[in-house]
């Protein structure tokens, strides 16, 4: 089951289950293109039933910034995250990890208000802006495998702790611009390939 909450609260919404287990990848999209009014949500938490294809949500422009909700499942684990949004969005309700792509568009941003965000999986675009404004703000790469930051985006104030705990290395694409700023670097593992950025 793929959700997209365009307008309004659905009511009773744990009636709903995202997925059926197996090879299915459920998400929930919430907004549209064009979209000036605030977009739908879900009043109480639905049941989470992705397969083997994760979990994602995809959060579309509306007409006001969103901050995460009952849309993220109680694990705080989702396959992919997309931010489409230009008025923002704003993480809440505890740390987050993605365990497919991160891709912050243009025009968008992505505000971490705190908390961390684990990158899992295999790319972290940013071709918006990432915000680490509260006290706390971190961004985690933590991967099986060869991981990438990639994208003509911006930190706009600096991250708390940018984390690297990635065997197989983590490579800043050269065409990144040498603005990811943070007041504390872990290299835990791995090497960070382009790290002038």
């Amino acid at each position: 089951l793929n959700a997209r909450l365009f307008r309004g609260t659905v009511t009773n919404s744990n009636k709903l289950t995202l997925g059926n287990g197996g090879t299915t990848a459920p998400q929930t999209v919430i907004g549209r293109s064009g979209l000036a009014t605030a977009a739908g949500s879900y009043d109480v938490a639905p049941t989470f039933n992705a397969g083997t294809g994760g979990y994602s949500v995809s959060y579309q422009q509306e007409g006001a910034s969103r901050t995460t909700g009952l849309e993220i499942p109680a694990t705080r684990i989702i396959q992919n995250l997309t931010v489409n949004n230009t008025n923002g969005v704003v993480l809440s309700g505890g740390a987050l990890t993605v365990n497919g792509s991160a891709t912050i568009n243009t025009g968008t941003s992505l505000n971490l208000n705190g908390l961390t965000l684990t990158m899992a999986g295999s790319t972290f675009t940013n071709n918006g802006t990432l915000t680490g404004t509260a006290s706390g703000s971190q961004l985690t790469f933590l991967g099986a495998a060869a991981q990438s930051y990639t994208g003509t985006g911006a930190v706009t104030s600096p991250l708390e702790t940018l984390t690297f705990d990635t065997p197989s290395g983590v490579t800043i694409n050269s065409a990144v611009s040498p603005n990811i700023t943070a007041l504390t670097v872990n290299l835990y593992r791995g090497t960070v390939t382009n790290s002038n950025k």
